[in-house]
């Protein structure tokens, strides 16, 4: 209590310590979890952060930065290249070194054309000849520009337009960057034009500030929005107002990650190509630094004002309108840096750049690529480095010389029943009453949820205005964009049904029903809006185009139940991969979930476009399970949500059996596609192909499940019984024996009756006909696949995985029928029928007997049988 309280100069280090050290402390618990670092005797003596379960997103998120900064790099080497030939091409026709060269060959030999005699018709041929050749050298030269191909043509006119006026002194030779996934001093602008080049940069550079300022005060703001300021605790220590506004400051300009990923690329490409190199490495980190000071400097005046000024309640509505002016403009940036069209517009806006804009703090770093500049932009950067935060915090002392809260009316608002309530029931009641309030009330949520999308989709419709007309003229081009605004609308809303919580998830444990029933509800609701956003899209695509074929109905339906079916596959990913104890609201979910739920998004597309109705209804129930598998794990993490390091009991899932499944046909196809450059047999690469991808799917599968620590492995896959008796084992095979009599004798009955049927004559005269184009020796290769290999590993997939996930969340008949039915969706249409039955009566065994074997020995007697009959 006698203790003096810490300065200025204490206070800051102290709480920069304390933000660096709760990001160590995530990392830290991410790597130890990642690499399986167990926790030593020495970490007992010191004080850490607790160790979270499960999670490795520092890894990944170290990995995910490297490629932002590569794709940055890539992006503004492309724009810096533009950039400067649309600059340059207002004076002089730019030429590469290809085209240049032949420019003056041309020349030289048109010059030689024209002292023939006029009516020569060698003389007239040859220059003819002479001028077609160099037309062909300024579409190359445009070809290696990267420019689209209906402006190749317009631009090859226009050089022999100049050509024939001009002659060779209308052209300036600039060397071509063909790779330009790194930046060059060749992109940079020719001497004479690099003032109107350093004006476009410094317009980009403002845009990217405001860019930048409305979208970290807009979605990415941490206390902005909420009831109580993070602000309100700190003012609690005996430390002065300028000290804590000072260091939250430093805080925010040092750990803020969208600055330093968004202008750290960009100034070290502008940099490099203006002749800097190597230096424009430590140039890019200053500038960065500098405006990341900036930034944070006008960040905390605004929230400190906008707390002061307005009541929670607005607070969120202007979050809404940061966020909608923030994606505007972060939009038109990246329209500027990739479209080819954006040129005109640049130069323009750079021509008439004010020039006290051009010297503004926020664009002024553009000028030091300049060195008559240079010394003049770094005094600016030095006094605008020192003044704007000193000005910051002095305004901040000042808005808050009467307290942190200008009074109460900042947290009090407006409360009685709704009508829903008074009424005594409706669909607005209970979670969803909750979630819909939520959303209307959180204008920020609603813009982040609903509109963002929708800007995204019209973004790309921006730059790529055939996507449009493509989508009006074809149904299955339709169908795949709803499908993808659908699918993107739920990962702003069904992604983050346990995000919303925030730190009331404490409540949903209250209530008397189970967590993840809970969730489910709030998934119907988001699946609502999916299912809106992709009819409208649909809708819109056949006002457009009312010849689409609506016969051929197959894809838009196809697009409307994946939308449902991805709303609980959303969800579920979106729960799995969120960490509730989690501070800071863009932390808690995980980045590789999004990433694998866009990845799932992409392959649904196939499903789409495929002109089966059975690969369509193929992949409709695959993803249906996949659901379904992934809310099973969500079931069993509900009651350890809260909990930092206790998960649930270790035990085989649905979703370990639906991975295994997906891994073994995926490496069927890679090790054959490898096979195929081997020249061995075709049968003989289809059986190496498939037990070589049975054995690594096994061996990695019992691997993760003893990294799991799932009990008695063998037992739980079936691989032994609880007793490994003789009689258990002899029990086992006659089960199997009878079951593989039982279907192989319903599959020739099925095999009789295809002859009256159709349809199923038609595909079995069409795989005969495949049949017959193979060889005899190709036969016993797939009479050893069929026999041997296939009941080992499809049992051990199907029936040890995928069958033992069902059964531990639903009724027998439940789980024999649904493992069936995935087992023989798989199989060619001919023969579903009687794979189902196999399926049946496989997992009827492997119930009774507890043991694969069963199940092995029914599947070898059914093949054994039906091959023979071949």
């Amino acid at each position: 209590m006698n203790a003096t309280p810490p300065g200025m100069f204490k206070a800051i280090p102290i709480q920069a310590r304390f933000a660096i050290r709760r990001r160590l402390n995530q990392l830290q618990g991410n790597l130890n979890v990642a690499f399986g670092k167990k926790k030593s005797a020495a970490d007992d003596t010191k004080r850490t952060g607790t160790a979270r379960k499960g999670r490795a997103g520092g890894v990944l998120l170290l990995f995910l930065g490297a490629i932002f900064l590569f794709n940055g790099v890539n992006m503004s080497s492309q724009f810096i290249r533009r950039l400067s030939e649309r600059i340059d091409f207002k004076e002089n026709m730019i030429l590469g070194e290809n085209a240049h060269e032949k420019l003056f060959e041309t020349a030289r030999m048109l010059k030689m054309a024209d002292t023939l005699p006029a009516r020569s018709p060698s003389g007239i041929a040859s220059r003819k000849e002479w001028e077609s050749y160099l037309r062909q050298s300024f579409i190359l030269d445009s070809v290696l520009r990267g420019m689209p191909k209906e402006q190749q043509e317009a631009r090859a006119d226009e050089l022999m337009r100049v050509f024939k006026e001009k002659g060779t002194d209308g052209f300036r030779l600039k060397k071509i960057r063909v790779a330009i996934f790194f930046p060059s001093v060749d992109s940079w602008t020719l001497p004479e034009n690099q003032a109107l080049m350093l004006r476009a940069l410094g317009a980009v550079w403002l845009l990217l500030g405001i860019a930048l300022l409305f979208m970290i005060a807009g979605n990415m703001s941490q206390d902005l929005g909420k009831v109580e300021w993070g602000m309100e605790w700190l003012f609690t220590f005996p430390i002065s107002a300028r000290s804590l506004f000072l260091a939250r400051l430093c805080e925010f300009a040092l750990v803020n990650p969208a600055v330093w990923f968004c202008s750290l690329p960009f100034s070290f490409v502008v940099f490099w190509c203006a002749g800097f190199e190597w230096w424009a490495v430590g140039i890019s980190l200053l500038t960065t630094l500098y405006m990341a000071i900036l930034l944070a400097s006008v960040h905390v005046v605004a929230e400190v004002w906008l707390r002061k000024v307005f009541a929670a309640n607005m607070l969120k509505n202007i979050q809404a309108v940061m966020t909608l002016t923030g994606t505007l403009f972060f939009l038109s940036l990246i329209w500027l840096f990739i479209a080819p069209s954006s040129g005109p517009y640049l130069e323009a806006a750079a021509a008439g750049l004010p020039h006290f804009l051009a010297w503004s703090p926020i664009s002024v770093p553009a000028l030091l690529a300049e060195p008559s500049y240079a010394m003049k932009a770094i005094a600016v950067m030095l006094i605008s480095v020192v003044s704007v935060p000193l000005v910051a915090v002095r305004w901040c002392e000042y808005l808050t010389r009467g307290g942190l809260t200008g009074s109460s009316a900042a947290y009090t608002g407006t409360r009685g029943k709704s009508e829903a309530a008074q009424a005594g029931g409706g669909w607005l009641t209970g979670i969803v009453g909750k979630e819909v309030r939520l959303l209307f009330r959180d204008r920020n949520f609603l813009v982040q949820t609903l509109v963002v999308p929708v800007l995204g989709i019209g973004f790309q419709v921006l730059m790529s205005p055939d996507l449009l007309k493509g989508a009006a003229g074809d149904l299955r081009h339709a169908s795949t964009m709803a499908f993808a605004l659908g699918a993107y609308v739920l990962m702003f809303s069904a992604f983050q049904v346990l995000t919303v919580e925030g730190q009331g998830l404490w409540m949903l444990y209250t209530f008397p029903q189970d967590v993840s029933t809970i969730l489910l509800k709030k998934t119907v609701l988001w699946c609502g809006f999916g299912l809106f956003y992709t009819a409208a899209v649909l809708v819109i695509c056949v006002a457009i185009n009312p010849a689409l074929k609506w016969a051929a109905i197959s894809p838009a339906v196809t697009a409307l139940a994946g939308v449902v079916i991805y709303a609980y596959i959303a969800s579920g990913i979106g729960v799995l991969g969120t960490d509730p104890l989690e501070v800071e609201a863009q932390r808690k979910v995980r980045p590789e979930m999004m990433y694998l739920y866009m990845l799932l998004v992409t392959l649904f597309a196939y499903a789409i476009y495929s002109v089966s109705v059975w690969s369509k209804l193929a992949q409709l129930v695959l993803s249906a399970l996949l659901a379904y598998a992934l809310w099973q794990k969500v079931r069993d993490r509900a009651p350890y949500m809260l909990d930092p390091t206790q998960e649930p009991p270790p035990d085989i899932s649905l979703a370990d059996g639906m991975i295994a499944a997906l891994a073994f046909f995926v490496l069927q196809g890679l090790i054959g596609l490898l096979l195929m450059q081997t020249g061995l047999p075709v049968g003989a690469q289809l059986l190496i192909a498939f037990v070589s991808a049975g054995l690594i799917v096994a061996l990695l599968t019992l691997y993760v499940f003893w990294r799991k620590q799932v009990p008695n492995i063998l037992a739980a896959v079936g691989f032994r019984g609880a007793a490994w008796e003789r009689l258990s084992v002899l029990r086992a095979f006659l089960w199997g024996l009878l079951a593989g009599l039982a279907a192989a004798s319903f599959a020739v009955v099925y095999l009789w009756c295809v002859t009256w049927i159709e349809p199923l004559r038609e595909l079995k005269e069409e795989s005969v006909k495949q049949a017959l184009q193979w060889d005899a020796s190709f036969y016993w290769w797939l009479a050893g696949l069929a026999v041997v290999a296939g009941p080992l590993f499809e049992e051990y997939i199907f029936r040890g995985l995928v069958y033992r996930g069902l059964r531990r969340s639903v009724q027998l008949y439940v789980a024999v029928l649904a493992s069936a039915g995935v087992f023989a969706i798989v199989h060619p249409p001919l023969s579903v029928i009687p794979v189902f039955a196999l399926g049946v009566v496989a997992a009827i065994s492997f119930e009774k007997t507890r043991l694969l074997l069963a199940p092995i020995v029914a599947h070898m007697v059914y093949n054994g049988i039906l091959v023979a009959m071949q």
